[in-house]
């Protein structure tokens, strides 16, 4: 399979094809163990906002940036939840309060900083107080590296690229139609004959084992049948309507049915992939994500609404897609319920079978 290099982001020519190679080595290689849930003590906190509203917890409170008064480089900590509180020895009426949550690492390290006071703030930006000392937020860890990838076949476009050069890598089908789903991003490491060696940024992922065979699928011109995305993981679904994006497909006039197969809606990735087929046919699309569903019940991407929608095994979905069934995404789960209020709010008559 083939792949191209981008000029990364924040070039000047950013998004400019620098080369191509036809194989890739060390990217599909499962998930890195990252840091998991971590307690922490907010001492001498005076509270605000959604945090103070929280002290009754346990209570989630979502993603939460720590800041120091004296610097701009702050910690972002991920699933936050409240577990309790008590006076501060500090007095002044202010608390100690105890969280539980995911530290986001993009560097190796976080050394502590100088000056313990901070202000917190969701990471929507609404305040949430401050802070005399979080303990245990700012210190050191240690975030696994990946890598190195290497591109193999690799033939540059012009110039050979230079080491620390930014890169983004995305395959391309047989028919010359670049994926909307970037495989990698990254800095050049070295050339090395033909081979192109990238050294991935330490905020990015590997990409799932499985997620291979749907490159390969995808390449050589899509899924023929629909539930081929069934059998793999959520983690290869979610990225599975990503390679169907740039499939577009004219409208059908409003009043059509259609019917959605609910047997292996157990996630929602796999809620996107079912509706995607439901609309657009095997491997069709129709949203990877709440936001870009949205626009698709807007028309443009198969249907005009209102349209209507025929459910079959809805009651698989209903089991799977709880509040709280996925702590993965570090964000609240969009319920089987989420789902049926965008689209009855989009005029689509949803029939539950």
């Amino acid at each position: 399979m083939r792949y191209v290099v981008q000029a990364g982001w924040g070039e000047q020519d950013e998004e400019r094809r620098l080369g191509a190679g036809d194989g890739i080595e060390g990217v599909f290689v499962g998930e890195r163990s990252l840091p998991g849930r971590e307690r922490y003590t907010f001492a001498g906190c005076d509270p605000a906002g959604p945090l103070r509203a929280a002290l009754d917890g346990p209570a989630w409170l979502g993603n939460v940036w720590v800041e120091p008064s004296n610097s701009v480089d702050g910690q972002e900590l991920l699933d936050v939840v409240v577990t309790g509180h008590r006076p501060s020895p500090a007095g002044d009426g202010l608390l100690d309060i105890d969280l539980e949550g995911v530290p986001y690492l993009d560097q190796d390290t976080r050394a502590p900083k100088l000056g313990r006071a901070c202000r917190l703030e969701l990471s929507a930006g609404e305040p949430l107080g401050t802070c005399r000392d979080p303990v245990g937020v700012f210190r050191d860890r240690h975030l696994p590296a990946w890598g190195p990838v290497i591109l193999h076949d690799f033939a540059p476009t012009a110039d050979p690229l230079a080491p620390g050069r930014r890169v983004l890598v995305k395959p391309v089908s047989a028919a010359g139609v670049e994926s909307h789903w970037d495989l990698l991003h990254g800095d050049v490491e070295a050339v090395q004959g033909s081979d192109l060696i990238i050294r991935p940024y330490r905020t990015s992922e590997p990409s799932p084992v499985q997620l291979a065979e749907v490159w390969e699928l995808w390449a050589s011109g899509g899924p023929q049948e629909r539930n081929q995305w069934a059998r793999y993981d959520d983690a290869t679904r979610t990225r599975w309507p990503y390679l169907m994006f740039r499939i577009r497909h004219p409208d059908l006039p409003a009043g059509r049915t259609f019917h959605l197969d609910g047997r292996f809606v157990t996630d929602l990735g796999g809620f996107y992939c079912a509706l995607g087929e439901a609309v657009n046919g095997p491997g069709g699309y129709f949203g990877w994500n709440l936001g870009a569903v949205d626009d698709c019940l807007r028309g443009r991407w198969g249907v005009v609404p209102p349209w209507t929608l025929v459910w079959h095994d809805s009651d698989v979905a209903r089991r799977h897609l709880v509040p709280a069934y996925d702590r993965r995404i570090l964000r609240p789960a969009v319920t089987f319920d989420d789902l049926l209020d965008l689209l009855r709010e989009r005029r689509i008559d949803v029939q539950l079978r």
